[in-house]
């Protein structure tokens, strides 16, 4: 089976807050890890913002 993508969203209160973008990447790769290791296919993993 595919997922074709996982989306993590997060609210900036500028673009100078990386910490929390790096976290979202972090949350996402963890997910996409737990996915695939359950036997499915992940394509993409995506970030969507406020900004």
């Amino acid at each position: 089976m595919k997922i074709r993508t996982i989306t993590t969203g997060i609210s900036l209160e500028s673009p100078q807050q990386r910490e929390k973008i790096y976290q979202a990447a972090e949350f996402n790769q963890k997910a996409k890890d737990l996915f695939e290791h359950q036997g499915y296919e992940v394509q993409t993993t995506r970030i969507a913002t406020n900004s």
